[in-house]
């Protein structure tokens, strides 16, 4: 997955993530998305596990995408664990646990006691990192707060909703025992990107007749979102990073075309691969 940041700001690599949901898509379709995002210079692909969504099987197909590709992280987002509650952080203290090659025993209320460590091993020491994520502020950042390397809370959010949830993470880590700076924070954001005004309304009109709502629906919910020019998207993304997102799960409404994915490649991309912002 994404590997851990780097506690100097100045050094760190800005991840920036295609967020797939694969409903409806052929893997013919994911792959194309899988292969160009790793040319294009990406650092991971997400696939969702929604039991409810008529779509193909994470783990299985995450599997095969990463065979097909040579650098692409390939991240399940959205695990089933979610509707296990409350199991979740449970859940997470024992898949580190198997990760950690400790042979055990690990006590659980839910889960009872496991003997023994997880095989085979994660190449990374320790395992990847564990990305907690949802909707809201209560439960999902105590959580976040508790038993995870990054936090992905919300989509389209505001620069002011996330200082106010940094705010919050960083009170309730400290409570945990933790610090703000040992958790990576990671945005969602929706891409509608053009390269002039015809392009960009064409791309919202789309958006809103997919989704069924009306021009005036769509652009609020797209207020926060990376809707413009390639300039305004590398601005808008710059003020992301100066709050502290190191890490940008992409979602772009016109996949399987490529097209978006390609032009933010192309003119957006290179502002944060030559050490800027």
């Amino acid at each position: 997955m994404i590997a851990p940041l780097n506690s100097d700001e100045g050094e760190q690599h800005i991840h920036f993530v295609v967020r797939v949901h694969q409903a409806h898509m052929t893997y013919q379709h994911l792959l194309a998305i899988w292969q160009a995002a790793d040319d294009l210079g990406y650092d991971g692909a997400s696939l969702y596990d929604l039991l409810a969504a008529p779509c193909l099987e994470c783990w299985t197909t995450l599997t095969m995408l990463t065979m097909a590709t040579h650098r692409l992280y390939g991240i399940p987002m959205v695990l089933s664990h979610t509707y296990r509650h409350p199991k979740l952080e449970e859940g997470i203290q024992l898949i580190r646990f198997l990760w950690s090659g400790q042979e055990g025993p690990f006590k659980s209320r839910f889960y009872g006691t496991v003997e023994g460590g997880g095989y085979p091993r994660p190449m990374q020491p320790g395992g990847p990192p564990i990305l907690v994520g949802g909707h809201g502020e209560h439960y999902v950042l105590r959580s976040v707060a508790r038993v995870a390397d990054l936090c992905n809370v919300g989509f389209d959010l505001s620069l002011e909703q996330w200082q106010h949830y940094k705010e919050t993470l960083e009170r309730a880590a400290e409570e945990e025992g933790r610090t703000l700076a040992s958790i990576g924070l990671t945005h969602n954001a929706t891409v509608i990107l053009g390269s002039s005004a015809e392009m960009i309304r064409m791309g919202v009109e789309r958006y809103a007749l997919v989704r069924g709502l009306s021009a005036e629906a769509a652009r609020q919910r797209l207020a926060h979102a990376l809707v413009g020019t390639p300039e305004q998207c590398v601005a808008r993304l710059q003020a992301y990073v100066r709050l502290g997102i190191r890490s940008f799960f992409l979602m772009f409404p016109d996949l399987p075309d490529l097209a978006s994915l390609q032009l933010f490649a192309t003119t957006v991309l290179p502002a944060f691969r030559s050490g800027k912002p």
